[in-house]
């Protein structure tokens, strides 16, 4: 299985299903697709603080979730501005072709603003993804049976269709003579990078919800692994996390905590939720029971560790998301307005929903011909329009000439017999008019 860069663009679901890493079994095949962003995903797009939470106070401070094909503010566009002018200083770092604004913005929020720090951590991590990436795992490799031992795993998703990843310190401990600290780093590296290849949908759900089990954890037997996977991922995975449980804390743990959380930054403190029991309301604000196992007080069965295939592709337990209280009319738009807004350019190539694409290239091609076909009919129309005035412009000065020609009161006559022959000539003249006449309502 390839799994490429963190935000590079190429169609997700059509070219991981000629992948052999999922063709080989029926079975993966389907759990994968099952994985993948359901239907109704594609109809839900986030708004107010679901987007961002300013902070008035300090700009730079503020909490943005969604950072492709949304709006920014003229602060943040000024922040871009200056941004750029940096990159443009330095033209012998190379800036990747998927690179974007939205990804600017988050290396500068991540730096409260501080835009050559920002630009420095950029450039260590471009560095960091070409050590990494492309990762070419195979079905056999120790990382896919990492995968499956229980220590990191996803299971479900959230009410906002953002999947939630199981993290369980404990477990590193048992696993840590078979595995070494690189295999646990590069299966939480390749996990995080599948949730945002094949599981996320820019613009519309861009984050991820951590959930940690810290039972039968002690300060003391938390392992170094565990600490580099932190690392890692707040180092790399930037802008990523919306919300992290905390369960299974002990007393002098949860003492520990209230001081740590004195010396972090606020935006992190409300990104972490320590819950106090598996009956804790707080896990189910966000979240469905039936996407949370049984042993955290949700009613999904039970996920069974370390056997092959058991946990990895991702498991989603159910096909519900939305909280019980929730109205799906006033959550998602319609297909038609869906279309609507793809039509108008307002959704990325990369974020179409794979379900109605053929749909939208059959509609596509469909006002193509009409639009051909419209062309057409105003071209046959202004050359009929063309063609008929013509006619009639020859049509009325043929008309004038002969009235001109034959008017007999330019005449001065004093004799009958050449009377006689002028009203000869002019029964002959009329006769000729109505011709004309007759001839102007056929062209008509």
């Amino acid at each position: 299985m390839l799994i490429k860069s963190t935000h590079e663009e190429f169609s997700r679901y059509r070219e991981i299903l000629i992948d052999p890493f999922f063709l080989k079994d029926r079975a993966l095949l389907e759990l994968f697709k099952r994985s993948l962003p359901p239907r109704e995903a594609y109809y839900y797009f986030p708004q107010g603080e679901e987007v961002v939470i300013f902070n008035k106070k300090k700009p730079e401070k503020t909490l943005r979730r969604i950072y492709i094909n949304v709006p920014f503010t003229d602060l943040e566009n000024e922040w871009l501005s200056k941004f750029k002018l940096i990159i443009a200083s330095h033209p012998e770092n190379k800036i990747p072709d998927f690179w974007n604004d939205g990804l600017n913005l988050a290396y500068i929020y991540s730096t409260e603003c501080k835009l050559e720090k920002a630009y420095i951590r950029m450039i260590e991590y471009f560095k960091w993804y070409r050590e990494h990436f492309p990762m070419n795992i195979q079905p056999e490799d120790k990382i896919v049976k990492f995968l499956n031992t229980g220590c990191t795993y996803v299971f479900g998703r959230d009410h906002q269709f953002r999947p939630i990843i199981i993290c369980q310190p404990y477990l590193l401990e048992k696993i840590k003579k078979e595995y070494s600290e690189d295999d646990v780093l590069n299966g939480c590296i390749f996990l995080t990078q599948y949730m945002t290849n094949y599981m996320l949908i820019p613009g519309q759900i861009e984050n991820i919800v951590m959930f940690i089990n810290l039972e039968k954890t002690s300060l003391l037997s938390i392992p170094d692994s565990m600490k580099k996977i932190i690392h890692t991922m707040s180092e790399y995975f930037i802008a990523t996390l919306y919300k992290s449980y905390i369960f299974g804390m002990n007393t002098f743990l949860k003492f520990l905590y209230k001081i740590f959380c004195n010396f972090l930054e606020e935006i992190t403190v409300k990104k972490l939720v320590v819950l106090e029991s598996k009956e804790d309301p707080k896990l189910f604000q966000d979240i469905n029971p039936q996407n949370i196992e049984e042993r955290f007080g949700g009613t999904a069965p039970n996920c069974i560790y370390g056997q092959e295939n058991c946990l990895f592709p991702p498991r989603m337990p159910s096909d519900y998301y939305l909280k019980d209280d929730e109205d799906p009319k006033k959550i998602f738009i319609s297909e038609e307005k869906y279309i609507q807004r793809y039509n108008k350019g307002n959704i990325p190539e990369r974020s179409v929903s794979p379900f109605i694409i053929d749909k939208i290239k059959r509609e596509r091609k469909e006002k193509e011909k009409e639009e051909i076909m419209r062309k057409k009919r105003e071209q046959a129309l202004i050359m009929r329009n063309e063609a008929k005035s013509k006619a009639e412009l020859n049509l009325n000065t043929n008309w004038k000439c002969e009235n001109e020609l034959f008017d007999l009161d330019k005449f001065n006559v004093c004799s009958n017999g050449f009377l006689d022959g002028l009203k000869s000539f002019k029964i002959i003249k009329e006769k000729f008019c109505n011709n004309l006449v007759v001839l102007k309502e056929k062209t008509n």
